[in-house]
């Protein structure tokens, strides 16, 4: 910052409220914070004082060119805005979402998700042209930083993926660059700073798809940092020049009140400088993937009680939510009566209970260094490198991975397989996103993982394991299925050697009762279920006896939101994934928490029970 003490300016940064200066000029926010950190008459950027629709709304008054989007308020509502936009499907995004998992295409005469809120969530029309999209950093009005990002047509089976040339360096034209220039000029008095400016280009050029104005991207950062501070310096400059229009911290209030602002915060002064693991993890983390065969659920639940204890006692001293409301320590349950006496409503799609939104949380900057490194199996690859198992193909942390791994293997005993020595991951073009793997990985790359396997499970969706069995026996016969070729009209990308199947592990989309029967009657081994959501991974195991979900104590605390009568959102706190500056999320699965289901022998399983409804409807019986 250099040019800035040039032009008399001192920039003081701080990662403490109580290390801030006692009075500045300006606030610059990295990540927002509770309103009540502020002064009331302190000038400040960086406050969400927009929410996803308001942020278009204030482009798209500016005059710059945004891409059709509505707001509807019905079913009824959003096939209007179809036929007007003759389109035969809207883009739907909700406001909390994470990466594309708030994002759905849906076509005329779709009901709209339940959580879909017209004041903040938008339907916006599809484009048509190239679906790269142009992702644009700024602060104020200059340019920070700008990439092309891979992304697929939403209308492709795999659009969440990012395509194989990934992301890379772009050079914006005059006529663009002009834009975000106007962008963020407009949003300066809305209390926006940083933003990312997100376009497309239909065939008539340009058109701005969203925009994120809170939390500071770093990426262009550590590639060009001085190109970067220079852009910088030049905006804080030309903001100091407009201080005298800039809103205060009371003049944002009501809008960053109405934008769930808290929601998002985090709290200065009580943010740990790292993460440090609560005493136990290493001995549970090292239990679970070492001993996952061998150790008794009682036991297991009774050693994760340290964890959980300490994770809690974190939580209430330093997440919002849980400091404004102790009560919420509490399960929240309702009765089996109840229960039963209530169809659930079912928010999540079709593969988004996938990341779910973030609620009130703390940040913690990981320290990965600080955990036991994992006990990774490898195999020579053709290249003479070396290439990590399947287990490990998760996008999520290593650590994270592993503790799904030993998941899915605790779900194997529970159905009653015997355990294999390997798994391996089958996904098809729609559900690629949740296993890791692009379906543009070449089967090359992992194919020395998969050459000695003398028995296997497979990690797949309820769909693609249908597709599955009714390929190998279309007449019904139970045999173990063909896998030497299976890259063929499910899209599936990986291809054993060899191996025998002892047994299938559904993750993704909730499957039925007739489902699971139909897989394990055709294809002849057991069928295991485990509920994974988001970034907590599998949290859960589906019930074999009473067909609900036991938590999982050890690797993360789960409940309803609020014990309404009704299904609640379900808040997952993830005691392992180290990828996400949260510990607590709102995900858009809805649900109960029972208590002592009937026809169930497992006490010793972790608890408490999860009741979940379906919103899928049934594959056909092969």
């Amino acid at each position: 910052m250099s040019a800035l003490r040039r032009s008399g300016v001192e920039v003081i940064h701080f990662d403490r409220w109580s290390s801030a200066p006692d009075a500045s000029d300006l606030l610059i926010l990295g990540q927002t914070v509770p309103l009540d950190c502020l002064v009331g008459d302190q000038k400040v950027l960086g406050l969400r004082t927009l929410n996803r629709r308001t942020r278009l709304d204030v482009l798209a008054q500016a005059g710059l060119p945004v891409q059709d989007y509505g707001t509807p308020n019905s079913t009824a509502d959003l096939a209007t805005l179809c036929r007007n936009w003759n389109s035969d499907a809207a883009v739907v995004k909700l406001d909390w979402s994470f990466r594309r998992a708030g994002i759905a295409l849906l076509p005329v005469g779709a009901p709209l998700p339940l959580e879909f809120d017209p004041s903040c969530d938008v339907a916006m029309r599809p484009l048509d042209g190239d679906p790269r999209t142009l992702k644009i950093d700024i602060f104020a009005d200059q340019v920070l930083g700008a990439t092309w990002l891979d992304t697929r047509a939403i209308t492709a089976a795999n659009w969440q993926m990012i395509g194989p040339r990934g992301q890379w360096t772009a050079k914006l034209t005059p006529e663009v660059e002009q834009m975000v220039v106007v962008a963020g000029r407009a949003m300066l008095p809305h209390g926006v700073g940083y933003a990312s400016i997100d376009v497309m280009f239909s065939d008539t050029g340009p058109r701005i798809i969203e925009a994120n104005t809170t939390s500071v991207g770093t990426a262009y950062w550590r590639s060009a940092p001085q190109p970067y501070a220079d852009a910088l310096a030049r905006g804080v400059l030309a903001v100091l020049d407009r201080l005298e229009d800039l809103p205060t911290a009371t003049a944002l209030a009501p809008a960053a009140n109405t934008s769930r602002n808290a929601a998002e915060a985090v709290a200065p002064d009580r943010v740990a400088g790292h993460f440090t693991p609560p005493r136990d993890m290493a001995a549970i983390l090292e239990s679970m993937m070492h001993e996952a065969d061998l150790m008794p659920e009682a036991a297991r639940a009774q050693q994760a009680a340290a964890v959980e204890a300490e994770l809690l006692d974190h939580a209430r001293a330093n997440v919002p939510a849980y400091r404004a409301a102790p009560a919420s320590n509490l399960d929240s349950v309702v009765s089996l009566a109840e229960y039963d006496a209530r169809r659930l409503d079912f928010t999540a799609r079709d593969w988004p209970e996938r990341h779910g939104m973030v609620a009130p949380a703390v940040a913690i900057p990981a320290s990965v260094s600080s955990l036991p490194a994992p006990n990774a199996h490898r195999a020579p690859g053709a290249d003479g490198q070396q290439t990590l198992t399947l287990t490990l193909a998760s996008q999520q942390t290593r650590f994270a991975a592993q503790v799904d791994a030993a998941v899915r293997r605790r779900a194997l005993l529970w159905a009653g397989a015997t355990l294999p020595k390997r798994e391996l991951v089958l996904i098809d073009r729609a559900n690629a996103s949740q296993a890791g793997l692009g379906c543009d990985s070449p089967p090359v790359d992992i194919w020395a993982a998969l050459a000695d396997m003398p028995d296997l499970t497979l990690w797949t969706t309820v769909r693609t394991a249908l597709a599955l069995a009714q390929s190998v026996a279309p007449s019904g016969a139970q045999r173990q299925p063909d896998m030497s070729d299976s890259t063929g009209r499910t899209g599936r990308i990986v291809r054993p050697a060899s191996g025998s199947l002892r047994g299938i592990v559904l993750s993704g989309p909730l499957s039925t009762r007739q489902e699971r029967e139909t897989i394990a009657r055709t294809l002849g081994v057991p069928v295991a279920e485990v509920m994974h959501l988001g970034p907590a991974g599998c949290v859960a195991i589906r019930c074999p006896e009473h067909g609900m979900f036991h938590t999982l104590t050890d690797v993360a605390r789960l409940e309803p939101e609020a014990a309404t009568g009704s299904a609640a959102p379900l808040i997952v706190t993830a005691f392992y994934n180290l990828a996400q500056p949260v510990i607590r999320l709102r995900t858009a699965a809805r649900g109960f928490a029972v208590v002592s289901p009937p026809g169930c022998s497992c006490p010793a399983r972790p608890g408490p029970v999860i009741a979940l409804s379906n919103h899928r409807t049934p594959a056909p019986a092969a």
